[in-house]
């Protein structure tokens, strides 16, 4: 009787056929899943990369400014100290030394800012690459 249902498609023959078939689909299905997957890692690696390449320029410019407020600072200080020897002896005026400490807590102000763009750009570059190695 099972020899004439393999014989006319039907029985042991047919399901294994089936299962086969099925084995087949969900081969491709896996496949496919890989595929996704790869291409998202792929795409994630393309983002860090850039998102690192941001930082690091981001890193550069702070530090840039960083040295070109401590460049003012340091002139800025050596001008008030000019001004205040000069205003021991009567010349210069009271506004003009407020003044040149109003500029100073500024530019000091302003350098600590672009320290903490600074560290925060180093911080988010160390938390990025420490979770893909």
């Amino acid at each position: 009787m099972k020899l004439l249902q393999n014989l006319f498609g039907g029985g042991d023959v047919q399901r294994d056929r089936i299962a086969i078939a099925d084995l087949e689909i969900k081969t491709a299905d896996l496949l496919a899943a890989k595929a996704e997957l790869e291409r998202q890692q792929e795409e994630e690696k393309v983002r860090v990369g850039d998102k690192v390449l941001r930082l690091l320029l981001d890193y550069e410019a702070a530090k840039r400014r960083h040295q070109l407020l401590s460049s003012q600072l340091e002139t800025l200080e050596q001008q008030r100290e000019v001004t205040r020897i000069a205003y021991k002896f009567g010349r210069g005026s009271t506004s003009q030394i407020l003044g040149m400490e109003d500029r100073r807590d500024r530019l000091s102000e302003q350098l600590v800012e672009v320290e903490i763009e600074r560290e925060k750009s180093v911080k988010e570059i160390l938390q990025l690459t420490a979770q893909k190695l």
